[in-house]
């Protein structure tokens, strides 16, 4: 499990991030951070009158983007989510992102629910085409 240190550091920066929605993945291993990145609007350029923003670039995603796969093997992957009080609230990661993690050979991943509680899993061992998304915080 991410060491309070880890856990702490993405509490504070999330904080920071200026997107409505403040989620934060960080890349560790071992006690060290190798790297953490926020969901971001991306702008699209065309169809302004209709789609200015696209909705997000998932922080999971980001955060993999450009690291080599030999530093990427074996390392862990903690996704929050603060809500407007500073509270932990429900990151758990999308199909598509829960899957880039697994195709990147990331370990475990851990993610806050809508308890505010930190969930662990073992990334190698789930099943992409039964994972759900939390919801309500309904699983």
């Amino acid at each position: 499990m991410a060491s309070k240190r880890i856990l702490n550091y993405a509490i504070n920066q999330a904080s920071l991030n200026t997107h409505e929605y403040k989620i934060i993945a960080v890349l560790h291993r071992g006690g060290s951070i190798i790297r953490s990145k926020f969901n971001t609007s991306q702008y699209i350029g065309y169809r302004s009158d209709v789609f200015a923003y696209s909705p997000t670039r998932h922080a999971e995603q980001s955060v993999l983007h450009n690291v080599p796969r030999d530093i990427l093997l074996g390392c862990n992957v903690l996704v929050i989510r603060i809500n407007r009080k500073g509270q932990l609230t429900s990151a758990k990661p999308c199909r598509a992102c829960i899957s880039a993690l697994k195709k990147a050979g990331i370990s475990k991943v851990e993610y806050s629910n809508y308890r505010g509680e930190i969930e662990k899993i073992n990334a190698q061992l789930i099943d992409i085409d039964n994972w759900k998304k939390e919801i309500s915080g309904v699983k």
